[in-house]
């Protein structure tokens, strides 16, 4: 048993495939509240991070101390959660609003893997200055936003009314329309499968239900 189990373990290491849940730790999940409080990439910070406390992040301006304008950066409640890098663990996409101490209101699609319970910032994509977000969902490996803005001929003070969907998937640091993939992403569609084929094999053949020539 001792050496079907390492046999098992060796072949899914090969493959880069993540140790099925029989051998894993139970899965945390990335709650609200961790989110609330995790660290994350974005441009407006002086660091390029902003580290929230409660869904928010404040900053002043150092070439004027003296001055009440001030970066606020903060999380909005709706999230998505699910496996986006495949590797079995759920994983999060989030919303930043950043404002500036201008007119502008910049959005943010903000991408979190799961490392055993520990938010994880990998990229943060630039959605829209005063625009609307109306949804985020994570399917099958893709972050999919639902978006309100407006047309081209149309000023910054008009209501976004123009209804679109942004498929994105994840690809290193960067984050790639899902209908224009970089030579390579397939296999991150690609691996959850072929891990759970190798598995079911390894499991049958030891269970003495098949038999490979």
């Amino acid at each position: 048993m001792i050496n079907r189990t390492f046999t098992a373990w060796f072949i899914l290491a090969a493959f880069g495939c993540q140790i099925p849940p029989a051998f894993s730790p139970p899965l945390r999940p990335l709650t609200m509240d961790v989110l609330r409080n995790a660290e994350y990439r974005i441009e407006w910070t002086d660091s390029g991070r902003a580290r929230l406390f409660n869904g928010i992040f404040r900053e002043k301006y150092p070439e004027v101390p003296e001055s009440t304008l001030e970066k606020v950066i903060t999380l909005e409640n709706r999230y998505a959660a699910g496996d986006i890098n495949g590797d079995g663990r759920p994983d999060a996409a989030v919303v930043l609003v950043a404002r500036t101490g201008g007119t502008g209101v910049f959005y943010y699609l903000a991408v979190v893997l799961n490392q055993n319970g520990s938010p994880i910032n990998v990229v943060t994509y630039y959605l829209g200055d005063r625009i609307s977000v109306k949804s985020i969902e994570i399917r099958r490996g893709e972050v999919i936003a639902t978006l309100l803005i407006r047309a081209e001929d149309e000023p910054m003070c008009a209501k976004p009314a123009v209804k679109i969907t942004r498929a994105f998937i994840v690809h290193g640091a960067g984050l790639y329309n899902a209908r224009h993939e970089p030579r390579g992403v397939f296999n991150i569609h690609v691996q959850p499968l072929l891990c759970s084929l190798i598995f079911i094999l390894i499991q049958s053949r030891t269970a003495g239900r098949f038999s490979i020539v």
